[in-house]
Protein backbone atom coordinates (compact mmCIF):
# COMPACT_ATOMS: atom_id res chain seq x y z
CA UNK A 1 0.00 0.00 0.00
CA UNK A 2 1.29 3.45 -0.93
CA UNK A 3 1.41 6.05 1.83
CA UNK A 4 -0.62 9.22 1.53
CA UNK A 5 2.45 11.46 1.55
CA UNK A 6 4.11 9.49 -1.23
CA UNK A 7 0.91 9.64 -3.26
CA UNK A 8 0.63 13.42 -2.82
CA UNK A 9 4.28 13.76 -3.84
CA UNK A 10 3.61 11.69 -6.97
CA UNK A 11 0.59 13.86 -7.77
CA UNK A 12 2.73 16.96 -7.38
CA UNK A 13 5.47 15.58 -9.60
CA UNK A 14 2.90 14.96 -12.33
CA UNK A 15 1.00 18.20 -11.80
CA UNK A 16 3.93 20.62 -11.61
CA UNK A 17 5.09 20.31 -15.26
CA UNK A 18 1.53 20.99 -16.42
CA UNK A 19 1.21 24.04 -14.19
CA UNK A 20 4.62 25.35 -15.38
CA UNK A 21 3.22 25.50 -18.90
CA UNK A 22 0.36 27.72 -17.71
CA UNK A 23 2.02 29.86 -15.01
CA UNK A 24 5.81 29.46 -15.08
CA UNK A 25 6.48 32.24 -12.57
CA UNK A 26 4.12 30.87 -9.93
CA UNK A 27 4.12 27.16 -10.71
CA UNK A 28 5.44 25.98 -7.35
CA UNK A 29 2.94 28.03 -5.32
CA UNK A 30 -0.01 27.15 -7.56
CA UNK A 31 0.90 23.45 -7.53
CA UNK A 32 1.00 23.55 -3.72
CA UNK A 33 -2.40 25.20 -3.65
CA UNK A 34 -3.86 22.59 -5.99
CA UNK A 35 -2.41 19.75 -3.93
CA UNK A 36 -4.47 20.99 -0.97
CA UNK A 37 -7.58 19.93 -2.87
CA UNK A 38 -9.16 16.50 -2.58
CA UNK A 39 -6.94 13.89 -4.27
CA UNK A 40 -9.68 12.73 -6.62
CA UNK A 41 -10.10 16.34 -7.83
CA UNK A 42 -6.35 16.60 -8.42
CA UNK A 43 -6.45 13.38 -10.44
CA UNK A 44 -9.23 14.92 -12.52
CA UNK A 45 -7.02 17.98 -13.15
CA UNK A 46 -4.31 15.68 -14.48
CA UNK A 47 -6.81 14.19 -16.94
CA UNK A 48 -8.60 17.38 -18.03
CA UNK A 49 -6.55 20.28 -19.35
CA UNK A 50 -9.63 22.55 -19.34
CA UNK A 51 -10.30 21.85 -15.66
CA UNK A 52 -6.63 22.41 -14.89
CA UNK A 53 -6.63 25.75 -16.72
CA UNK A 54 -9.70 26.85 -14.80
CA UNK A 55 -8.25 25.87 -11.41
CA UNK A 56 -4.89 27.49 -12.18
CA UNK A 57 -6.70 30.69 -13.16
CA UNK A 58 -8.68 30.51 -9.91
CA UNK A 59 -5.49 30.02 -7.88
CA UNK A 60 -3.83 32.96 -9.62
CA UNK A 61 -6.82 35.15 -8.82
CA UNK A 62 -6.50 34.19 -5.14
CA UNK A 63 -2.78 35.04 -5.22
CA UNK A 64 -3.47 38.40 -6.87
CA UNK A 65 -6.15 39.23 -4.28
CA UNK A 66 -3.84 38.34 -1.39
CA UNK A 67 -1.01 40.42 -2.87
CA UNK A 68 -3.37 43.36 -3.35
CA UNK A 69 -4.63 43.10 0.26
CA UNK A 70 -1.07 42.97 1.58
CA UNK A 71 -0.14 46.01 -0.48
CA UNK A 72 -3.15 47.94 0.84
CA UNK A 73 -2.28 47.02 4.43
CA UNK A 74 1.29 48.19 3.96
CA UNK A 75 0.09 51.51 2.56
CA UNK A 76 -2.28 52.02 5.49
CA UNK A 77 0.33 51.34 8.18
CA UNK A 78 2.42 54.33 9.16
CA UNK A 79 6.08 53.62 8.68
CA UNK A 80 7.90 53.54 12.00
CA UNK A 81 11.54 54.52 11.99
CA UNK A 82 13.75 51.86 13.60
CA UNK A 83 14.37 54.09 16.64
CA UNK A 84 10.63 54.13 17.48
CA UNK A 85 10.42 50.37 17.04
CA UNK A 86 13.35 49.82 19.43
CA UNK A 87 11.81 52.13 22.03
CA UNK A 88 8.66 50.00 22.11
CA UNK A 89 10.54 46.76 22.84
CA UNK A 90 10.40 45.34 26.33
CA UNK A 91 12.91 43.03 27.95
CA UNK A 92 10.46 41.62 30.49
CA UNK A 93 7.86 38.96 29.79
CA UNK A 94 5.11 40.78 31.68
CA UNK A 95 4.29 43.29 28.93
Amino acid sequence: MISCLVFVQMLGENLYPLVVQLEPDHAAKVTGMLLEMDQTEVLHLLESSESLKAKVAEAMEVLRNVAQQQQQQQQQQPSNPPRNQLASLSLSDDS
